[in-house]
């Protein structure tokens, strides 16, 4: 039973892309929303206006202020666009494990008509 070899990138560039969407969906929709929401309640008023002042006119300042004080929501970045990001992940993984098993099932066919052929001329 001869095995094929694959090299490190055919091997590892599947499995390294679900986990680069695995931790793009961790931190779009885990990780950051709980930042977002621990930071809106570590900031106090003083924070603010110290943050503000970094401002040179008084308009800038107040805008800031308004900006701070509204206690901004995470909104997913991968979401964005329509969410293509997904889409295109959905079609790189899709596409690329149904290769893959057309692969292996091309492989087992073959062993199996193999022993079948070796099996029929020994019998």
């Amino acid at each position: 039973m001869a095995r094929i070899t694959e090299s490190f990138l055919q091997r590892t560039w599947h499995p390294a892309a679900a986990i680069m969407y695995l931790s793009i969906c961790f931190l779009d929709f885990i990780a950051m929303p709980i930042y977002v929401q621990w930071h809106n309640a570590n900031m106090n008023i003083q924070d603010m206006v110290l943050l503000a002042q970094n401002f040179k006119d008084a308009a800038s300042q107040i805008q800031a202020l308004n900006i701070l004080h509204s206690q901004s929501e995470w909104s997913p970045l991968s979401l964005q666009a329509g969410g293509i990001v997904h889409i295109a992940f959905c079609g790189i993984l899709g596409v690329g494990s149904w290769a893959r098993s057309q692969q292996n099932i091309a492989a087992i066919n073959s062993q199996s008509y193999l022993s079948t052929q070796s099996d029929s001329h020994n019998g």
